[in-house]
This record gives C-alpha cells, structure tokens and sequence, in this order.
C-alpha cells in the first residue's frame, strides 16, 4: 500500500472486506501512516471491528459508490465492488485490486481513466514473490521494524505454553 500508491497524513483511504485478514492489515497500516480510513464489510459486526481498528468512517458495499473523496481504494472483493471504489477516487487517487473474492474484475475503459486523472493497480503477493523476493524481503524487514518499538496490547504479553513432544 505504500510503495504502488502515494500514501500520505490525511489520505482518504478506502478499504473494502475490511474485517479480513488483509483488510485489517490494510487498516492498521493506513492509519499507522496518518490517514483517515473508510472501511466498507458486509455486516455491522465487521464494521465495528474496522472502526476499533481505526476506521473513522464505515459503509457497505452498497454505499461505496456515494463517495467521492477517496485518494486510495484498497479492494481484495473484485467485481462490482472494485467498480464502485474506483467510481469514489478524486482526481489523483488510485484504486489497487488484490482479489477478486466477490467476482471476476469489470472492465476498465483507459478513456475514463484518464479523463478522470484517476489509476487501477494490481498487486499479487505471490506473483511479486517469484519476481521480486528481494523487495518483498525489504518491505518485511521495514515493516517489522516499525512493529518492533509498539508495547503490547493492554494486559501485557500473553505466554505460549511450549509444545511438548
């Protein structure tokens, strides 16, 4: 999220299947980076964990297309979700599909793109993996350093009891 898209304090960032594993991810490193994250799931208990995450905002997928203040659309759903979170960038702004859980991708017509000076990137982990190990190696190593300061969450560490054999 930080290396395709310019990710910056005061970002509007959109995150839909905000209370999955990635979605989740996505949040907390939106708002660890100073951005104002809307979280788009599927029930209002998912929302209520996208907003004790961070999120300022939540909608469902059936609001999305109502925005229009979105710098970055973070999407693993696909289909008309993709559509929607693209149709809510402001000029600049980028949409970046990682799934497609919820269907296959629409097209995307270049001539709306540039009309609206908007962007659609693709991320695919273990693509990037086969490609460029190297990089992904780094972005894990920056990534654990800026985890390593954080305390625990309240009530302290919790201890794993050793496997025995």
């Amino acid at each position: 999220m930080t290396r395709q898209v310019r990710l910056h304090p005061d970002s509007n960032v959109l995150v839909t299947a905000a209370a999955g594993g990635v979605g989740t991810a996505a949040i907390q490193v939106a708002v660890f980076a100073g951005a104002n994250v809307t979280a788009a799931a599927g029930s209002e208990e998912k929302l209520e964990l996208a907003r004790r995450l961070g999120a300022t905002r939540t909608v469902s997928y059936e609001e999305i297309g109502e925005l229009d203040d979105i710098d970055v659309a973070f999407d693993p759903v696909g289909g008309a979700v993709f559509s929607a979170a693209s149709s809510s960038l402001r000029p600049l702004g980028a949409a970046i599909g990682i799934g497609f859980a919820g269907g296959a991708w629409e097209p995307v017509d270049p001539a709306r793109l540039v009309g609206r000076n908007v962007g659609v990137l693709g991320f695919y982990l273990g693509r990037l993996m086969g490609f460029r190990a190297d990089l992904v190696q780094q972005e894990v190593a920056e990534l654990l350093a800026l985890l390593a300061p954080r305390r625990p969450p309240a009530g302290g560490r919790r201890r794993v009891p050793a496997r025995s054999r």
